[in-house]
């Protein structure tokens, strides 16, 4: 037999193509597996990511809408509207203002007026107020302006008498606007002599 001889070439390539088919079996197929495994992972994070970036923004529309209620609610107490069931306080508040105390402190009925309604159907109602204290000209201003402009409630300045004197004897007459309610009757206001409205006075 004639030795075959065999060209270092065709050994060369023979190798090489050896080295491609291991390459490709053991280490390109598998890493070609992962490498689309972690694709589908980002896009799988890639998604959930987008729908907590969703919700949290959801989530933060919420806390501003909270906090845009909180602030309307807390704003509603604040200027709460006076009627004749705190008016006493509001008279407290005003004499606290000027520094004085009343002398005398007259509430009225509270007397609904079913010809005027608001928008729900509440009847504008008034009471009338009649205060009587010892002052100066400037405690009156005081108490007048509270009224007027540092007040949440609604008040026509009906009169206001006084003597030529130092100190003043001051009588005040008033009249609170607010909307009852539906079945609003009217209340039974009393008239105090101590400066103070008593249990009956305010309903």
């Amino acid at each position: 037999m004639k030795n075959l001889k065999i060209s270092g070439v065709l050994i060369y390539l023979f190798c090489f193509v050896l080295v491609l088919l291991l390459y490709f079996n053991f280490v390109f197929t598998p890493l070609s597996g992962k490498v689309s495994s972690l694709d589908l992972a980002h896009s799988a994070n890639a998604t959930q990511m987008q729908t907590y970036d969703r919700q949290i923004s959801k989530i933060e529309d919420l806390k501003k809408k909270i906090a845009e209620m909180q602030s309307q609610i807390q704003q509603a107490n604040t200027t709460a509207a006076v009627t004749g069931k705190n008016v006493s306080e509001d008279i407290g508040a005003a004499f606290t203002a000027a520094g004085i105390t009343p002398r005398d402190i007259s509430v009225e009925d509270e007397v609904p007026d079913k010809t005027k309604t608001s928008s729900d159907g509440k009847p504008l109602c008034s009471v009338l107020i009649v205060l009587k204290t010892d002052c100066t000209q400037t405690q009156m201003q005081t108490i007048l302006n509270y009224f007027e402009n540092q007040s949440s409630g609604v008040y026509y300045v009906n009169t206001v008498a006084y003597n030529t004197q130092d100190k003043l004897p001051y009588s005040l007459s008033l009249t609170l606007y607010y909307f009852g309610s539906k079945d609003t009757v009217g209340t039974s206001g009393t008239t105090s002599s101590n400066g103070t409205v008593g249990s009956t006075g305010v309903k």
